[in-house]
């Protein structure tokens, strides 16, 4: 097995409403992956530690930042969860690839865009 798969996933979560949490909620109850960073333009999540959004007992020292471009952590991954509507996700999406994430969303129009 190579290094590069027995090393941590390090994931950005991007956008914490009801599905980022609970995706959220189940990687933090994985082993081999470890949320670095969140972001959501609510004003009432932004600035806040994760862990409060989430729900956990305590602080996860990740604070959330409104804009992709604050983002200042390294990772591998960003799961995106803000829209289900393709027009919205995409610039958001091309600003994560530009960023050199791979992305993971639950946009729904992504499956057939063009239905």
């Amino acid at each position: 097995m190579s290094k590069q798969l027995r090393s941590e996933i390090k994931v950005v979560l991007v956008g914490v409403g009801a599905i980022g949490c609970e995706i959220g909620r189940l990687i933090l109850r994985r082993n081999g992956i470890r949320i670095v960073g969140a972001v959501d333009s609510d004003p009432n999540k932004a600035g806040k530690d994760l862990g409060e959004i989430l729900g956990t007992k305590g602080s996860l020292g990740i604070t959330i930042v409104k804009n992709i471009d604050d983002l200042n952590v390294e990772a591998d991954v960003a799961i995106h969860a803000t829209t289900s509507f393709l027009h919205k996700a995409y610039p958001q999406i091309t600003r994560l690839i530009e960023r050199g994430l791979s992305v993971i969303s639950t946009c729904e129009e992504l499956s057939y865009p063009y239905i």
